[in-house]
């Protein structure tokens, strides 16, 4: 494995590809160590950055599995310079599938560095979501990338932030309305325990059907049919 490890870092064009498939179809049993994050980082990046819809996918999958691996978030700390650029590259993809294996990954690297070393993302996350007139791709990848991140934290993190979501799909500017909307959109399947939220969100929801903007009434339509399609069988009422 270390040798196309080696000729990915030395020619990505012509071995990037199968090193990282080799890589997710690969089991790792032990924590994984600096050294390690050493050689692999750079070819995460390298993938992530890539215009190969592919390498973006795999490269993305793996990094979320990696980072769920790394035991001590201080082995991380040095390689976000080198890794969020690239993330945002992939999250505001206009391919849905590589924003949610960004997303993905994204959740799994807040994980590994701790909430106290992930509030410049959550708030570099949240600057997305109150910026009018971005481009749909960005915003739901920045929706998609919040709700992932809230949901890795425990209940109490994610308590706070929902206030704030349901605050927002409240919000005079129908742009703010239609971000906070679709962070509802993907919450049923980063957080958990959604399912226990449904009382206090659906009728929200509901009223989201109303909302004098489109993009917001589409929004609360995608929720609504997602969570009767998730939910409807173990949370009847």
């Amino acid at each position: 494995m270390l040798e196309i490890i080696i000729k990915a870092l030395s020619n990505s064009k012509a071995h990037l590809h199968e090193a990282l498939h080799l890589l997710l179809e690969t089991s790792f049993v032990h924590a994984i160590d600096a050294p390690s994050l050493s050689l692999l980082i750079p070819m995460l990046d390298n993938g992530l950055m890539m215009h190969d819809n592919a390498c973006k996918h795999m490269a993305a999958q793996l990094m979320g599995n990696i980072c769920s691996l790394v035991k001590e978030p201080s082995d991380l700390l040095p390689y976000i310079p080198i890794l969020m650029p690239a993330i945002k590259n992939s999250l505001f993809d206009s391919i849905p599938e590589i924003r949610a294996s960004a997303a993905k990954a994204l959740g799994s690297l807040s994980k590994g560095l701790g909430v106290a070393n992930s509030m410049e993302i959550l708030t570099w996350l949240k600057d997305h979501l109150n910026t009018e007139g971005i481009p749909a791709a960005e915003r739901l990848g920045a929706a998609q990338g919040f709700s992932e991140l809230i949901s890795v934290h425990g209940d109490r993190f994610f308590e706070v932030n929902i206030l704030e979501i349901i605050a927002n799909i409240k919000h005079p500017k129908g742009d703010i309305r239609e971000s906070f909307r679709s962070v509802i959109v993907f919450l049923p399947n980063s957080y958990g325990k959604f399912v226990e939220k449904l009382p206090s969100l659906i009728p929200l929801m509901i009223e989201g059907l109303a909302d004098d903007k489109d993009e917001c009434r589409k929004a609360s339509m995608r929720s609504i049919k997602i969570c009767i399609k998730k939910f409807a069988r173990d949370a009847p009422d």
